[in-house]
């Protein structure tokens, strides 16, 4: 089981995202799933969706072994998170990494979601399927 990962609550804030780039970009730009979740990807998250715990023991394995994760989007935040974690250590020199973490994921929002197109475009197409009362749905044109 995946208890370190905020699994429901990215979801559930990945399609207000949705819905807000829709309400915010016209009909112009998105006129399909698939260019939903193209815009989408490239959209800030209110948080990373990763536990406190989990993220510190994390940061000292990535900082003792040296290796990052394989992904690429679990990579690269893995990246933001340190290098966000960093730079908050050097402004208070008395904060410790845990310390730090924690600001960093409390108070911080992320760049991106850290997925990519393919995942994000499974995610709408599964909502589409057990949400049919508020689907996104595209007017053919």
């Amino acid at each position: 089981m995946r208890t370190h990962r905020l699994f429901r609550l990215r979801e559930q804030e990945f399609i207000e995202s949705c819905r807000s780039v829709i309400l915010t970009a016209g009909g112009d730009e998105i006129d399909s799933l698939n260019s939903l979740a193209a815009k989408v990807v490239h959209c800030p998250a209110p948080r990373y969706y990763v536990d406190i715990d989990y993220a510190y023991r994390m940061l000292l394995e990535i900082r003792k072994s040296g290796q990052w994760p394989r992904r690429a989007e679990n990579r690269r935040m893995w990246q933001e998170i340190m290098s966000k974690t960093e730079r908050a250590m050097e402004r208070d020199r008395s904060l410790s990494l845990i310390q730090a973490v924690t600001q960093v994921l409390v108070y911080d929002g992320a760049s991106s979601y850290f997925i990519d197109r393919k995942t994000a475009l499974r995610k709408l197409q599964k909502y589409n399927r057990t949400h049919k009362a508020t689907r996104f749905f595209f007017a053919p044109r």
